[in-house]
């Protein structure tokens, strides 16, 4: 008797989850390797037994197989990772999955955390704020902590005029909530967190005590046009969800609102002051924070959305009516939806007069969102296919960023040089890292294609990872999510990697279900026959790394007459290999209008 070919890969996830709940009977244990899936290990035999009972209707007795390359070359050929017992990265103690049922086995996570602090760390970590206090002098040099502004606190002392009216709107909402009107007792503003001398600006940095209800009430009063650092919509609803409260004194949380509040106005009660940042403490553990790490330095200043200078210029030759328009950022990049607003009105401001594009596209990962602390492994369960559950919390995620940086005033401006944008939306870290630093824990990597003129909005993710990726990154599935229609072109929208699923060689080296995925995938571009794609890497610094995945795909897909790709032009490691002219010129199929964008701190 054989290993039944009808067992699939859903049987084998059936498998992994009875033995996380009945653990391995005794002489069923692993002795020379394991199966490696979500941070655990498995006898691979004993999974092939359980797996050919659901495809089968019966167990498969381990005399009726051998273990060894036989059971290991049906487990790779379905995606599953084979290591060798005592390999590196394996566990000198036996895993919980590994136990006989008779022993007692606490409850494990399938992932690793991204959402959690660890048990010695809390977001009143000092270690934190002095590493920010560290980030601040680097990027922006002398910083004051707790500077006085020399604000009156009173509502009485606000400046008279149409434009401060909402203020003391929302000191009579504060008033009225429960009824305690004598909260602004300090005849002046207490200090702010940390002032930047020069540009002028404040950072605030927000610990839970800061969400609460009364706090929820004064940012839902805020003018849409109040130029801040901060998401305002993220920071009303941490407000909803955490809903924090502090009795000592009894109008506490009044108190810190009115003063949030003013502190929120700086530019309009003090001349001088640039728009406010906020961070939120608990987003990242920021004591991992490496001042002299320069992507370190941008993860603050671009998620936190401090003061910064964009510097836009066209590059080559501008075309009167182009097709595209790329904004390639030069350098790294890591923002939150501020900073990504900023940058899309840099931008349009520097746009060539009398130039308009079809579609605008951005790089991947061009706006991130945190990982919502609901989704964990156990609802993940397989990132190759995900709980759609799971996907549709992070969808939810996505589409509060999208919202956040498309806003009617940016969607406006946007509109009169160009009918769409593309946005690459990406999960970050809770981990201060960059991406390569932890790539196998769970992440999500989204695409968004919109139309400016109908805010019609078309949406899809990664679906052929990289290898490292293969065990965090929650795929797309769904294949014929990549395809849409805008104005009578069918459009190819790719994430970062997913072109490399048409590279010539990599097909003809393919295994499990990345082969699988690969033909399916070009079966599905020779039905739709698209004849725009649209690709989103993170990163190109060669003019080399896409070019075979791009021939790969044209001869699939004849009918491709308009491409284009807008990765940043950088390298963690090393200085970009060829010169942003080159690599532009490699990555574009019919007319572009290209922008290339560098981030510096004001004065830089």
């Amino acid at each position: 008797m054989t290993i039944p070919k009808t067992i699939a890969r859903a049987h084998i996830l059936d498998a992994l989850q009875v033995i996380d709940r009945e653990g391995v009977p005794a002489g069923r244990q692993a002795k020379k390797f394991h199966l490696d899936h979500a941070g655990r290990r498995y006898p691979p035999k004993y999974v092939i037994s359980l797996a050919s009972e659901r495809a089968t209707g019966r167990e498969l007795p381990s005399s009726a197989f051998s273990g060894g390359e036989e059971t290991n070359s049906v487990l790779r050929k379905l995606g599953f990772t084979i290591i060798e017992a005592g390999a590196a990265g394996s566990s000198e103690k036996p895993d919980p999955a590994t136990r006989s049922p008779e022993k007692p086995r606490g409850r494990r996570r399938r992932f690793p955390s991204v959402t959690e602090t660890t048990k010695s760390h809390t977001e009143h970590c000092r270690a934190c704020k002095e590493a920010v206090r560290r980030i601040l002098e680097r990027l922006y040099g002398t910083v004051e902590e707790q500077a006085a502004t020399g604000v009156l606190a009173s509502a009485e002392a606000l400046p008279k005029g149409p434009e401060y009216r909402h203020l003391l709107e929302i000191h009579e909402t504060l008033r009225r909530h429960r009824g305690h009107g004598e909260f602004a007792r300090s005849p002046r503003l207490p200090g702010v967190d940390y002032y930047l001398r020069d540009p002028g600006a404040v950072l605030e940095y927000d610990e839970r005590q800061h969400f609460t209800t009364p706090r929820g009430l004064t940012l839902t009063a805020y003018p849409d046009d109040l130029d801040v650092g901060f998401d305002v919509a993220r920071w009303r609803r941490m407000c909803a969800e955490i809903a924090a409260g502090d009795s000592a004194p009894i109008d506490r949380d009044e108190q810190r609102a009115w003063y949030d509040t003013l502190r929120d106005h700086l530019p309009l009660l003090k001349p001088g002051f640039g728009p406010t940042a906020r961070m939120r403490a608990a987003d990242r553990q920021w004591c991992g924070l490496d001042a002299g790490n320069p992507e370190h330095l941008t993860i603050v200043r671009d998620w936190v959305g401090l003061p910064s200078r964009f510097e836009v210029r066209p590059v080559g030759e501008v075309p009167p009516d182009p097709f595209w328009a790329r904004l390639v950022i030069e350098g790294p990049w890591y923002a939150g939806p501020v900073q990504a607003r900023r940058a899309l009105e840099a931008a349009s401001s520097a746009w060539p007069r009398s130039v308009r594009s079809r579609i605008l596209v951005t790089c991947g990962g061009f706006v991130s969102f945190p990982w919502p602390a609901e989704i964990d492994g156990e609802a993940v369960v397989d990132v190759l296919d995900p709980r759609q559950t799971a996907l549709d919390v992070l969808w939810r995620e996505a589409k509060l960023a999208v919202d956040s940086v498309l806003t009617e005033r940016l969607r406006s401006k946007l509109l009169k040089v160009t009918d769409a944008v593309t946005l690459g939306v990406d999960s970050f870290k809770t981990t201060v890292s960059v991406a390569s630093e932890q790539i196998r824990d769970l992440h999500i990597e989204l695409v968004y294609l919109v139309d400016l003129r109908t805010g019609r909005r078309h949406r899809t993710g990664k679906s052929y990872p990289t290898g490292g990726q293969d065990r965090g990154l929650l795929r797309t599935v769904d294949l014929g999510s990549h395809f849409c229609e805008f104005d009578g072109e069918t459009v190819l929208l790719l994430g970062c990697h997913d072109l490399k699923a048409f590279e010539p060689r990599g097909i003809a080296n393919a295994r499990g279900w990345r082969r699988g995925v690969m033909c399916d995938w070009r079966a599905e571009v020779e039905r739709r026959r698209p004849t725009v794609v649209i690709h989103h890497p993170h990163t190109t610094d060669t003019a080399r790394t896409w070019c075979h995945a791009w021939a790969g795909l044209s001869k699939i897909a004849p009918g491709i007459r308009l491409c284009a790709s807008a990765g940043r032009h950088h390298d963690q490691k090393h200085a970009p290999r060829h010169p942003i002219s080159k690599v532009l010129a490699s990555t574009v199929g019919g007319t572009a209008l290209d922008l290339v964008m560098r981030v510096e701190p004001p004065g830089k």
